[in-house]
């Protein structure tokens, strides 16, 4: 898994760094829980300087430009977010939604898909060495 992450990245791009995104990743994710809004946008758009390769920290940093009302800079977000996968639903239908948000305003709340929390799977983490 992790070599398949790593070739989506820079050739150079290593797994020190590939953990360091990830971190920023799951930092944001824990922003976004607490409401911490403009602290997640700082930590997707840092995960995503990283390496601009994958559509959920796009979703992410949409929504939560969404719960501030940037909602230009939030469409913008989840289109990014499909043009890396045309398949991504969440980023689908958060964009079918905005047109609502820019009348209504933001949604009360937000529920964050972790798709492993409630899972009965063991996690763990392997590294491999070469």
């Amino acid at each position: 898994m992790v070599e398949e992450s790593l070739k989506l990245r820079e050739p150079d791009f290593t797994l020190d760094q590939l953990i360091e995104q990830e971190d920023l990743f799951q930092e944001g994710l824990k922003l976004m829980q607490q409401g911490e809004w403009e602290e997640a946008v700082q930590a997707f758009q840092a995960s995503i300087a990283m390496g601009d390769c994958l559509p959920q920290p796009w979703g992410n940093l949409g929504i939560c430009l969404l719960m501030q009302e940037r909602y230009d800079e939030a469409e913008a977000a989840l289109r990014r977010a499909l043009a890396i996968d045309p398949k991504y639903a969440i980023a689908k239908n958060n964009l079918a939604l905005l047109p609502k948000f820019r009348r209504t305003g933001p949604p009360k709340m937000v529920v964050i898909n972790e798709p492993f929390r409630s899972s009965k799977l063991k996690q763990s983490i392997t590294f491999l060495t070469e």
